[in-house]
């Protein structure tokens, strides 16, 4: 009979700083236990829950008795999982060792056993990730890891396993959903010297009522040593895996020898079938789209390693209720726990690699190859039986050539494990594209695969990009858009598309998660310290910027970062769902953690922030989109509203509301009618809205109500503004129009020259310099020192610009003398999945506009993609953030993110008598076409003219 004995609990480490231990043979009990260096740890933890940031070599050792009754057993000693590198002696003599820091591994020890107590040493070589060190061959980033924390030591469970000497080391079950056949294949070990007649039982039984449904028995003679046989069942009235009905199966392999039970094991199963067909995903035959969160799995209490089973079934229920029915973790194997729990609720998981790759994980070397292929083949091997687990996934964003070259190989070593699941070798296809490979295929086939984040105010041309995803040529042509570009993601037409990764950030609610971390965390590990550096200097910018003037206090100002969040991720989600060519959608992310702090839906706690119930909203069955054809206009224009439906389920019958009041409550329309929503997606009506005489923002609410599912209901806006409240001065305006986008739009321009009067303003558009020394720029620095105001509107060109060696690529540096008599710092503005909040104060700049807030949807073509964060100003407007070391290869890691910081959008610095003006908002090439853009020329004209 099988027995298992844990061996968790309280062991002894000692901290090999200098990498001594062999040489002071620490493996043999009494050099450990003299060690003077000796302290007490818990397996299974990360050690880095118990020295700060540890990384190297540490010793782990444990003494134990073995049960009485295990004489003469087959005895393995069993690990979870140990990171980076295990050595492993029990009582002094070497029992083996393993390489790979996620999936567990097994050695046969009752040879090396006692009687009495037992002595186990592990040494570990933990992940190299901030240390620029060469530890037995392997050097910093050498090995495969995980972003989120260094997760090294035994940090998942150890426990022996006592069986007779013919055991199942391996089961690997497949099923057929049409025919309700089970092939169960399985591999034996037999640990006898001599060809062992073994009677072996199966049993098929259902998980949740525990019905047998099939079982059978054969005598086979195993050789000593490994033997693999397969035996096929036929299970009538089968039940499927599926979202909302999880059903489960149970084989139990039982082993007897002379009729005695020598081993037996249980292993769960469904019926389930996921592939792809043209454009579309299909589960168990029937079209899905998968709704996808990328997912840090980030535990505030343990890191890599949901100890905390009730925080772990909370982030499980969020999900379900969030309406997401697929997890793509980022980026390790998950612990078999969480694996189980996807099985039994009914979520897809996303099986991926410990690879970050990117331009720097891991650093390639002659082992890299064999590093990832052992990675590929222990992940498929131990995780193939999770019906929940419907793709493998082997790359991510690959920048360099010595990945690229292994997309195939490493794809092939999948399949070679596991014939039945779908593979992609390269989320993002930043490296010449995306493929798949089908279950049973050896052969790619190219699709998209986007990673995209487009920054929130979030304006129409990143939702029409997403709408032109997945298109033909010809339809591209007919919508008059083109073919989407992103940054990295290689995108061709009509292929089937999967968005992997999408979406914003926001902060989560730093201080109640840092009085949470008080109470229930740990000082000594990175999220603790992360938590506490931002709230600290998010507090501290918070007053310097006189942001704590236009908020209440923190949390409102955290709210309205949310907010922004929320509406953020909503339209990016909603783009992706009424396009009926995009396959997947994947929201990026569920929950913090490390250098993607702010991604979340839930914060770390896993408590929901705003976006997550926005996300919830548009995953939901049943969805009404919004569209105005313009959303921000000059009164008396009429604003044509599409409402297009998105319908997962059958046609769906009930009443329509659909309602624009004015901020005073006037009705610009109110529909009431009976209506019938179609199944798929369908562009449902369009309504007319005449905007005369109004002014501000006007709500547009949507509310579909039927007896047949909840309500329905969406909100967006239209912000009207008066035309003749956005004309220029009727004076000549002096002007550098390096595009002459400038001297189009205005009626009355003279060139800026050194007899320009300093009573005047010179207003200056960067657009279109070409990197070369202009000596207008030095004649306008001496005219502003004399008593002269230039207005900037703009900034050159990014690439034009060079980035500050040793900073962040987010940032740009402009050296004194070309454009300035100072230099300038600039900061990406744009956000990814960091949010940056621009802040607009009360200004006659923003006369009519939203002000005392952050920038909402209103400000979505205008709103500023770099700020000015040195030299330091009292702003007008600007953007509060912080960098996540962005391009910076060593310090992109576990230690998170910088402290927050600001810089400005719209802000004025004083030289000599005079003073520059400096705005980084989009002005210029929105002149015409925004009104938003019309508005602030003309506030600042007539405020400084």
């Amino acid at each position: 009979m099988k027995q298992t004995h844990s061996l968790d609990g309280t062991w002894q480490v000692i901290y090999d700083h200098d990498n001594k231990g062999r040489t002071l043979n620490l493996q043999h009990r009494e050099n450990f236990y003299a060690c003077a260096d000796l302290e007490q740890i818990t397996v299974p933890a990360c050690l880095e829950e118990f020295k700060q940031d540890y990384e190297g070599v540490a010793w782990y050792g444990k003494t134990f008795t073995l049960p009485k009754d295990w004489r003469e057993k087959t005895i393995r000693l069993h690990f979870e999982a140990v990171n980076y590198r295990a050595e492993i002696w029990v009582n002094g003599e070497a029992a083996g060792a393993h390489e790979g820091g996620y999936i567990g591994f097994e050695l046969l020890i009752d040879d090396l056993l006692t009687e009495g107590e037992n002595f186990i040493a592990v040494r570990v070589i933990t992940p190299l990730i901030l240390q620029d060190v060469v530890i037995d061959g392997i050097g910093r980033d050498d090995m495969p890891h995980w972003r989120g924390a260094i997760a090294g030591g035994i940090w998942q469970s150890v426990s022996l396993i006592a069986t007779g000497p013919v055991y199942v080391d391996d089961t690997f079950v497949t099923s057929d959903i049409h025919t309700g056949e089970v092939n169960i294949a399985t591999t034996f070990q037999n640990r006898d010297l001599r060809i062992q007649p073994a009677t072996i039982a199966w049993s098929i039984t259902e998980y949740k009522s525990d019905t047998q449904v099939a079982s059978g028995e054969k005598t086979l003679n195993l050789n000593p040593g490994t033997s693999h046989r397969e035996k096929k069942f036929s299970i009538s009235n089968h039940k499927l895996w599926q979202l909302d009905d999880p059903n489960l199966y149970v084989v139990t392999t039982t082993v007897a020898l002379e009729g005695e039970t020598s081993d037996i094991e249980q292993t769960r199963f469904g019926f389930r079938e996921f592939t792809a067909k043209g454009k579309n995903f299909y589960l168990n035959g029937e079209k899905i789209i998968l709704k996808t969160t990328f997912n840090e799995a980030f535990y505030p209490h343990s890191l890599a390693y949901p100890r905390d089973l009730s925080l772990l079934k909370r982030e499980f229920e969020l999900i379900k209720d969030g309406n997401i029915n697929m997890i793509r973790p980022w980026r390790k194997p998950q612990p078999p726990i969480v694996y189980d729990l996807a099985d039994e609720m009914g979520v897809l998981f996303v099986g991926a690699l410990p690879v970050e790759c990117m331009d720097n994980w891991p650093q390639i070397t002659p082992y890299t190859q064999q590093r990832i292929e052992n990675e590929a083949t222990e992940m498929v091997k131990r995780d193939r039986n999770h019906p929940s687990i419907v793709i493998w996934e082997m790359f991510n964003e690959i920048m360099r050539d010595g990945l690229k070259r292994l997309k195939h190989s490493v794809s092939l070593k999948a399949r070679e494990c596991d014939h039945t699941r779908m593979i992609i070798d390269e989320a993002g296809g930043f490296a010449d594209g995306c493929s798949i490979y089908l279950p049973g295929s050896y052969e790619p086939i190219v699709i998209n695969d986007v990673h995209n984040y487009p920054g929130t105010p979030f304006a129409q041309r990143s939702y029409d990009n997403l709408l032109a995803l997945g298109k033909t040529e010809a339809q591209l042509k007919e919508m008059g858009l083109e073919i989407a570009q992103f940054t990295n993601s290689k995108i061709k037409p009509d292929l089937l598309t999967n968005i992997s990764e999408l979406g914003y950030g926001s902060i989560p609610d730093l201080e109640a998660n840092f009085e949470q971390y008080k109470t229930e965390g740990n000082p000594i590990t990175p999220d603790y310290r992360m938590h506490e550096r931002l709230l600290n200097s998010y507090l501290s910018v918070f007053r310097e910027t006189g942001t704590d003037q236009i908020f209440p206090n923190f949390h409102t100002f955290v709210q309205a970062c949310q907010e922004i969040h929320a509406t953020g991720n909503k339209l990016m989600a909603e783009a992706c769902r009424i396009n009926p060519d995009i396959a997947g959608i994947g929201i990026h992310a569920l929950n913090d953690g490390d250098w993607v702090i702010g991604a979340g839906l839930i914060d770390n706690f896993r408590n929901p922030k705003k976006p997550y119930y926005a996300i919830k909203e548009v995953f939901a069955d049943h969805y009404a989109a919004i569209r105005p054809g313009k959303q921000n206009v000059y009164a008396g224009e009429t604003v044509q509203i599409l409402l297009t439906t998105v319908n997962d389920k059958n046609d769906l019958s009930g009443t329509l509301s659909l309602r624009v009041t004015t901020n005073d409550g006037q009705n610009l329309l109110d529909i009431n009618e009976q209506i019938t929503i179609p199944a798929g997606i369908t562009d449902l009506a369009t309504y007319e809205v005449n905007t005369r005489g109004i002014e501000g923002l006007c709500q547009i609410e949507v509310t579909f109500t039927s007896d047949d599912t909840e309500p329905i209901k969406n909100q967006s806006g239209i912000y009207v503004l008066d035309k003749k409240k956005s004309t220029v001065p009727d004076v000549p305006i002096a002007i550098i129009d390096l595009n002459s986008a400038l001297g189009r739009y205005l009626s009355k321009t003279t060139a800026f020259s050194t007899h320009t009067p300093t009573d005047q303003v010179a207003l200056v558009n960067l657009q279109g310099w070409n990197g070369k020394p202009d000596t207008r720029f030095a004649d306008l620095a001496t005219w502003v020192k004399n008593g002269g105001t230039a207005l900037f509107l703009n900034l050159p060109a990014m690439h034009l610009l060079q980035m500050a060696p040793g900073k962040s690529r987010m940032s740009r540096h402009i050296d004194k003398d070309i454009f300035f008599p100072f230099p300038l710092s600039l900061y990406s503005g744009k956000g990814l999945w960091t949010p940056c909040s621009h802040v607009v104060k009360d200004h006659l700049f923003y006369d009519g506009l939203p002000s005392n807030c952050l920038m909402g949807q209103e400000y979505q073509n205008i709103s500023s993609q770099w700020s000015i964060v040195e030299p330091k100003t009292d702003w007008i407007c600007g953007n509060i953030t912080y960098d996540w070391y962005a391009g910076l290869k060593h310090k992109q890691n576990y230690i998170g993110v910088t402290e927050a910081f600001h810089g400005a959008d719209l802000t004025q610095i004083a030289h000599g008598n005079g003073k520059y003006i400096l705005c980084t908002h989009r002005i210029v090439e929105n002149l015409g076409t925004d009104p938003v853009a019309d508005r602030l020329l003309s506030n600042m004209l007539k405020t400084l003219l």
